[in-house]
């Protein structure tokens, strides 16, 4: 079977992710189509026993080496709206393979066993010991990731190198930035869903009074949407990747971008002003995206509020963050309650060894260079950065603007011409990673 038929089967099984575990009998069958569809991954490979979680182990020749952890997520979103095609019909035209999945994580999830159950068909044996954790529930908060972090901290392993999704393969990331690069994340932003909440007498609507719990947090709202609530601040990562990708641009902005140790103040100053996703790599953000007041037209609330979903930078981070936004909100007279909020996790290093390797794989497989950046989205990975020497997020897939807007939207679909490449990318990095030379 070749591999956008492989990939195709993967996406015909409907995995939604659902609190209410609507769709479990789905991963079963999943599960059951990963172990027929890579045969050789399984024989090499064993499970190492926590329930429900499908998580792997490769062991390694060298017991004293560190393992590397290869993750992906089962689990993909609904699919709503009007597709091209079906969007759990696996569907193989004009050079993609359709469907919701096959850019986050299937692709992935895909291209990582793939590469691995060739390499145990071909009787190879890595040096050093290689896990792999692929989750069902990341689109709603990552739980088998959580519960995989207490098994390797409660067995004593510290990871090597995590690698998962986040970054990909895209055209002219920067404005200005011409080319092809493979943009790998060195951080991800933590996150926090919070409520900002007014309190009042309520009463009839035909005899309003001022200050309304409605009327409170549109105050609130406008004040930070006008506001500069969070401080701005270009860290090592950002710097690395403007200077990697300095070659790229032309005139002034070549100039400008290849001197950014003078030229700092400056070039923060047009990321800020450049787009939203430039901007959000320099601050934390906030985005108010839910409200509740009155159910009824003509009754004013005794009790309204607005939800907003913060991403925190390194910086500033989350408790600095809040602090921030919670002075604003009690000025209006707001109560302040964190729904939830996610794991902080440390920011890597652009001039480790690590990333060094992950740079080597992606000249050899996908011929392309390698650039650090700032996610500003969460994912699995948070889980483990804690308790791993590097982390990086990429997954080796072709994304244009236009691919990229269909993650979580509509037609969602991966260029047939990705999928070899993204497997020799992840038969390169287990080469160069589970080699006993490369040891800390």
């Amino acid at each position: 079977m070749v591999y956008e038929e492989k990939l195709g089967s993967l996406i015909r099984i409907q995995t939604v992710s659902q609190q209410d575990e609507a769709y479990a009998e789905n991963f079963n069958f999943f599960e059951i189509a990963l172990t027929e569809l890579f045969p050789a991954f399984f024989k090499a490979t064993e499970d190492i026993g926590l329930e429900k979680v499908f998580l792997r182990v490769w062991q390694g020749l060298d017991k004293t080496l560190d393992p590397l952890v290869l993750m992906s997520h089962q689990d993909v979103v609904e699919a709503s709206g009007n597709w091209t095609y079906p969007p759990f019909s696996g569907m193989i035209k004009d050079g993609y393979v359709w469907g919701r999945g096959a850019l986050d994580n299937k692709g992935t999830l895909f291209s990582i066993l793939e590469a691995s159950d060739q390499l145990a068909s071909q009787g190879f044996q890595p040096e050093r010991t290689i896990y792999f954790l692929s989750g069902k529930n990341e689109e709603i908060g990552g739980e088998d990731a959580r519960r995989a972090r207490e098994w390797f901290i409660s067995h004593s392993i510290h990871i090597y190198m995590t690698l998962d999704e986040g970054g990909a393969i895209i055209d002219d990331p920067l404005p200005g930035a011409h080319g092809r690069f493979a943009m790998i994340g060195l951080g991800e932003k933590s996150f926090a869903n919070v409520r900002f909440i007014a309190s009042g007498p309520g009463g009839h609507a035909s005899t309003p009074s001022r200050h309304s719990p409605i009327a409170q947090l549109c105050s609130f709202v406008v004040e930070c949407d006008r506001k500069k609530i969070f401080t701005a601040s270009m860290n090592k990562v950002v710097k690395s990747m403007l200077k990697s990708l300095a070659p790229s641009m032309k005139g002034l902005k070549r100039i400008v971008f290849s001197s950014i140790g003078l030229t700092g103040p400056l070039v923060k100053a047009v990321m800020l002003k450049a787009s939203p996703a430039a901007s959000a790599m320099l601050r934390t953000t906030m985005a108010f995206t839910t409200a509740q007041g009155s159910s009824r037209a003509n009754v004013i609330p005794q009790q309204a509020w607005v939800g907003a979903n913060l991403r925190f930078s390194h910086h500033q981070g989350s408790r600095k963050s809040l602090e921030a936004v919670s002075a604003i909100a009690h000025k209006h007279g707001l109560e302040v309650k964190i729904d939830s909020q996610g794991i902080d996790s440390p920011i890597g290093d652009p001039d480790s060894k690590g990333f060094r390797i992950v740079e080597d794989a992606c000249r050899k497989a996908l011929g392309i260079k390698a650039v650090p950046y700032i996610q500003t989205g969460a994912s699995d990975s948070r889980w483990l950065a804690g308790i791993s020497d590097y982390t990086f997020r990429f997954a080796p897939l072709d994304m244009s603007e236009g691919l990229l807007k269909s993650v979580h939207g509509i037609d969602e679909r991966v260029p047939i011409s990705s999928l070899a490449k993204a497997v020799d990318f992840f038969k390169t990095i287990i080469g160069l990673v589970a080699e006993s030379q490369m040891s800390k």
